[in-house]
């Protein structure tokens, strides 16, 4: 974890593409990891209490889910939410791809999935930036008589 930068190692080993990558880290994750950061007994930002690492986040993860009472919720959710949210904040997808550590775009695809309320906050724009009901005129030739 290097706090200075904002940015978190993956190693390859806990990597599921077998390669390592460094993560940045918003404002709010990083103040909220460097109180950890601050509180651990060891190096690392999560520890056993002895300052030991965990070797798996697996059974803490598990307890943090009970802990705030969220069913159905796995490590795996997580990297569609973080894809989601940044489609959904208008971040383009070729760096969401970049950000997730995404090989190919269709990968992303699986995972970015917009909310029906973005979906409705979208065309709405269209009401809110135009004026005419109609944008294409009518030509003489195309008008129905009835």
């Amino acid at each position: 974890m290097d706090f200075r930068r904002g940015l978190l190692t993956v190693k390859a080993a806990y990597a599921k593409s077998g390669e390592g990558r460094a993560v940045n880290l918003n404002s709010i994750l990083k103040a909220a990891l460097k109180q950890l950061k601050d509180r651990s007994r060891g190096e690392y930002v999560f520890s056993k209490p002895d300052g030991s690492p965990y070797k798996s986040i697996r059974s803490a993860f598990k307890t943090a889910c009970k802990h705030a009472k969220l069913i159905g919720v796995t490590p795996h959710t997580l990297r569609h939410t973080f894809a989601s949210r940044l489609a959904m904040a208008g971040v383009d997808l070729r760096t969401i791809q970049e950000l997730g550590g995404w090989k190919e775009l269709e990968m992303l695809q699986r995972y970015a999935h917009l909310s029906p309320n973005h979906k409705l906050e979208a065309v709405e724009k269209i009401a809110n930036h135009f004026t005419t009901l109609f944008t294409t005129p009518v030509s003489p030739l195309t008008k129905h008589e009835g």
